[in-house]
């Protein structure tokens, strides 16, 4: 998947093969942003639908189709939760 607006570009990986060690995500979900300030910041490369949405209408949230922890890569992790945490927290 890839990311826009923002959010750092990249593309980010999920694990999708079972694994004692790592969390499987066997569907993730696409989400449609709502309402006044929410948009898609992160795509499904093989589908284009909406992986994650971000909102800024009088707080702030991001949520995504698919669990944080099913990213193997630690510099994908760490890019991700900085841009959200980045978004959440700076001021406007």
């Amino acid at each position: 998947m890839t990311s826009d607006a923002s959010f750092s570009r990249g593309e980010y990986r999920f694990n999708t093969e079972y694994r004692r060690d790592r969390y499987v995500v066997e569907r993730a979900d696409a989400l449609k942003p709502a309402g006044a300030g929410a948009l898609a910041v992160m795509r499904y490369d093989d589908s284009g639908r909406t992986a994650a949405v971000a909102c800024d209408a009088g707080g702030r949230t991001f949520v995504a189709g698919f669990p944080f922890e099913s990213i193997p890569d630690g510099v994908q992790r760490d890019r991700l939760m900085r841009d959200v945490l980045r978004f959440l927290f700076s001021d406007k």
